[in-house]
């Protein structure tokens, strides 16, 4: 029976609180070599030619210590058997059986931008999460539109022996992605109409063999209002002239749970800094990713202040977003000049990468951080 996120747990928010490197086995290859014609090994030497001498042979012992150095090197250093880039080598973890593959999920996008912004994430998590001694390997999936995707993740995992995998859902709050479509793609979750879905977006399910768990969501920390308001005081100049309109994609099914955490934010914003006025708009499906939400939002602000901070409650920048239905609303608001903008988002955030390897090192101390599917 999976046990997975359910919508009323997230109704309690807890508050206050690759690269070029050629491997070993490349120097080795380049340092020993075998004769077509002879069948013998020989080790290579410079051979230097003396018009009024013999041929003169030098051999010399100097790749031999590269070998051994490069031996040394890479035995020291924890090597993730996924983490293969374009031009880098992949690597077969010594044991995986013993060790937890950790895979850290978002939606996906289009946008070439999106995703740089959250393979930068896995990139900068990597080192800390690796230097657990539990986890084994570290790789991101998108939901949609990309590769890696989630099943292509877990094939990978189970190709390599691992009995253990974590889900780090890189999600706001509870969705339809969180509740359904994450643990029915992990094979954590029967369900014949998001199973049907999910085959007509063209989204793989894969059951894994190993035991998958999913972690709780970004709402269950304070990491959201640390960065709202981080980002509305780089922006504020006089928060009794200022109102603050936040906009986030949404989710029609689980409206009460967005609702209450963008109430939240703004409840938080009001008693930090002093800014008693905030409206929030969807953007997402919800709005069927129309700007008239936004513009409505900003209209109402405007009516009672002077001028509107408006920040994008949304994972990274998507120019679908950011772009053309926030930027769009702007522009149709007569009083656009009054509104300051920065075409951000929540990355990058210190806050949510030390989150991630938290969960991760969590993962190790105690079950209860983690959700089990199995």
């Amino acid at each position: 029976m999976s046990n997975i996120n359910r919508p009323l747990e997230t109704k309690a928010i807890k508050l206050g609180t690759p690269d070029n490197r050629r491997s070993a086995s490349d120097i080795l290859d380049s340092a020993i070599h075998r004769d077509s014609s002879c069948g013998q090994q020989w080790s290579a030497r410079a051979i230097v030619h003396n018009s009024n001498s013999n041929w003169t042979i030098c051999t010399i012992g100097f790749w031999s210590a590269i070998v051994v150095f490069m031996g040394l090197v890479f035995g020291c250093q924890r090597v993730d058997p996924m983490a293969a880039t374009e031009k880098g080598q992949r690597h077969v973890d010594s044991n995986p059986g013993e060790s937890t593959a950790v895979l850290i999920v978002c939606h996906g996008s289009h946008s070439p931008q999106w995703r740089k912004s959250l393979l930068a994430v896995e990139e900068n998590v990597r080192g800390n999460i690796l230097n657990y001694n539990h986890i084994g390997a570290l790789r991101l999936a998108f939901m949609e539109y990309s590769e890696p995707s989630i099943a292509t993740c877990l094939r990978q995992f189970d190709e390599l022996g691992y009995s253990k995998v974590l889900i780090v859902p890189l999600l706001l709050t509870v969705s339809s992605h969180s509740f359904d479509d994450i643990p029915s793609i992990a094979g954590l979750k029967e369900d014949r109409a998001t199973a049907e879905k999910l085959k007509l977006e063209g989204i793989e399910i894969y059951q894994a063999k190993a035991q998958v768990d999913i972690a709780p969501l970004l709402d269950f920390t304070d990491i959201l209002e640390k960065n709202v308001i981080r980002r509305v005081k780089a922006m504020s100049e006089n928060p009794s002239d200022e109102g603050v309109v936040l906009v986030a994609y949404g989710d029609e099914q689980y409206d009460e749970e967005w609702t209450h955490l963008l109430e939240h934010i703004g409840g938080t914003l009001q008693k930090k800094l002093q800014i008693d006025t905030c409206r929030f708009a969807w953007c997402g499906h919800i709005a069927r990713y129309k700007s008239e939400p936004t513009e409505v939002a900003i209209k109402q602000v405007l009516e009672k202040k002077k001028n509107v901070i408006l920040i994008p409650v949304l994972v990274a920048v998507d120019e679908a977003f950011q772009g053309r239905i926030i930027g769009g609303a702007i522009k149709n608001v007569d009083a656009g000049e009054r509104v300051r903008y920065r075409h951000d988002a929540i990355l990058p955030d210190d806050n949510v990468e030390q989150w991630i390897i938290d969960t991760c090192q969590g993962d190790e101390r105690s079950d209860d951080v983690s959700i089990s599917g199995k």
